[in-house]
């Protein structure tokens, strides 16, 4: 029973430990399993939601979007 639990928070601590990945806004989406106007509305337009810019687009750090979602949830 226990080793079926940490298989099956492998991949979750996996994203939380090495998510340090840096996403395009169409890679947030795909990782987010929702469209981009979804993306959009729900994160990238949200006031505070973290970005870095390359050159001149906006890139998302795996990393950062995990904390911004974790401390913005409403309960």
């Amino acid at each position: 029973m226990v080793g079926k639990v940490i298989t099956a928070m492998l991949p979750v601590l996996n994203d939380r430990l090495l998510g340090d990945e840096l996403m395009t806004r169409q890679e947030l989406a795909d990782w987010l399993g929702i469209s981009l106007k979804m993306t959009d509305e729900a994160f990238i337009f949200k006031p505070g939601f973290p970005y870095y810019m390359v050159g001149t687009k906006k890139r998302y750090w795996k990393r950062s979007v995990i904390k911004w979602i974790d401390d913005n949830q409403r309960s």
